[in-house]
């Protein structure tokens, strides 16, 4: 067996860039998390904050940090996560824990009640991970009896499942398919323990447990994908990384050496990048480690204070891309080197433009001329010469080879056939359509790559928004799902005007 020594890496072998900041404030209270909510043209950071005891805060921001919308709650801030594009808050009032989702509709915030769960028989519990899943959300909760994953359920006290696992757990990953099987699993780290819990269909249970001995080091966080598996914490004063291979956690771990300080932070921005925040040289620090065969810090940013309550990401990454929080309650929004930005008057609640249909030239007679392309039909008139109700999806994606898709379902409850036009609009103003049929009472799947890739979308990716017309909203149903390889599917909520 090879010896740990030999695997370690310096965080200090290439030089990083510097993140840019795009702002920086100081908020009331203590800032518990930070997570991306949708917006009709993007995401914003929404922050989670305890004001005083039993009174916590949420709040969405710009990219400037002035507050565009805000509510107040009785209890406890136990912790936030992403749910699609929704933001979902997890707060504690005495022994029951809520989970409660935020969204927009247009530039209003509704909220839902997704579940609750009795904690009083839980001893010491705390929250560990707000695990999306595909159709739920669940809790994963540690506390002196072992782990507890419980799902949520609309209107109810949802399910639990008790995973006996002794010892004191620190922290978990999200879901992700670890396995050829495509089941989810989530990993919890413990003092010298990996424990992974395993999908087992409705429910999770204990997969296998495994020891590693690192002398001195004292996990903080953990993250999982694919087979990445990181480990954060810190060693005899030094900020230092695990990397474990999820497949074979039993492999002895590369480690890796940040520098002075302590790694609190976890948080993938890309299929190989991980961001990484705590404390380095006495100050508040944010890094992104570039994953591969020989890891380093590309790119990294010293904040005011030291150490880091919260970190949270863009996944549309345009705009800004890091959000973190420090624990005077400064609150810094930050975008790494090369990832697009905005305009500093972006209103996120404005759709873009529809593109203008473009005349066709006259075909030219040749020997077997290609069909000219249809042009985009024009937007239908409702009564009164309005616009037609319409579904708006805000975002969709598609890259060429089925790495990243986005499959629409339509659901028609009525009773006759509905005639749908699907147009799609990409950020950069070109645009497509399809015609779909769904019959009544019944259900059909629109994959967004395989259209375009079909209809010969020029460019050959594609990222924007989708139009779903000539619907009644009464009875349609419009979904929609992100699917990336190797990640958690997104859901897309969609938007009726």
């Amino acid at each position: 067996m090879r010896r740990l020594g030999l695997l370690c890496i310096l965080a200090s072998a290439s030089p990083a860039d510097n993140l840019v900041e795009l702002a920086s404030t100081q908020f009331v209270g203590s800032q518990e998390d930070i997570a991306a909510i949708a917006v009709p043209n993007g995401y914003l950071p929404s922050i989670l904050s305890q004001r005083e005891v039993n009174r916590g805060h949420w709040r969405s921001v710009s990219l400037g940090l002035a507050t565009v919308d805000q509510t107040k709650f009785d209890g406890v801030a136990e912790g936030m996560d992403r749910h699609g594009g929704m933001a979902v808050l997890v707060i504690r009032q005495g022994e029951e824990i809520k989970v409660i989702e935020l969204h927009y509709d247009g530039r209003t915030t509704h909220s839902t009640e997704l579940g609750s769960l009795s904690v009083g028989g839980l001893f010491h519990a705390r929250l560990l991970r707000v695990a999306s899943l595909r159709d739920s959300v669940s809790l994963v909760l540690a506390h002196d009896g072992g782990i507890t994953v419980a799902a949520a359920k609309p209107r109810g006290r949802g399910r639990v499942d008790l995973i006996a696992v002794p010892g004191d757990a620190i922290a978990a990953t999200y879901p992700f398919v670890v396995g050829r099987d495509g089941r989810l699993s989530i990993f919890a780290v413990a003092p010298g323990r990996l424990v992974q819990i395993q999908q087992n269909g409705d429910a999770f249970a204990l997969a296998a447990q495994q020891p590693f001995a690192v002398d001195g080091f004292a996990p903080k966080a953990i993250a999982g994908e694919g087979r990445e598996l990181w480990v954060a914490g810190d060693r005899a004063g030094r900020a230092t990384l695990l990397r474990f291979d999820a497949r074979s956690p039993a492999t002895p771990p590369v480690q890796m050496d940040l520098g002075a300080g302590g790694a609190e932070r976890l948080l993938f921005v890309g299929p190989n990048e991980l961001a990484v925040a705590g404390t380095k040289d006495g100050r508040a620090w944010v890094g992104v480690v570039a994953i591969g065969a020989r890891p380093a810090v590309v790119h990294e940013a010293y904040l005011k204070g030291v150490g880091v309550t919260a970190l949270g990401g863009n996944p549309a990454r345009k705009g800004w891309t890091l959000a973190a929080a420090t624990p005077d309650g400064s609150v810094h929004v930050l975008r790494l080197p090369g990832d697009p930005g905005l305009p500093r008057d972006w209103d996120p609640f404005t759709l873009p433009p529809e593109p203008a249909p473009v005349p066709l030239p006259a075909p030219v007679p040749a020997p077997a001329p290609e069909a000219p392309p249809e042009a985009l039909p024009p937007v239908e008139a409702g009564p009164g010469g309005a616009p037609a109700p319409c579904a708006i999806l805000p975002r969709a994606e598609a890259v060429r080879g089925g790495a990243v898709d986005t499959e629409i379902v339509l659901i028609n409850l009525g009773q006759q056939p509905q005639q749908l036009l699907l147009r799609f609009v990409a950020d950069e103003g070109r645009g497509g359509f399809a015609r779909v049929t769904v019959e009544p009472g019944r259900r059909k799947k629109v994959s967004v790559g395989q259209t375009l890739f079909q209809r010969r979308w020029a460019g050959g990716d594609f990222d924007g928004y989708v139009r779903v017309d000539g619907g009644d909203r009464d009875s349609l149903v419009v979904d929609a799902v992100i699917r990336r390889q190797g990640e958690a599917p997104e859901d897309v909520r969609p938007h009726w005007r």
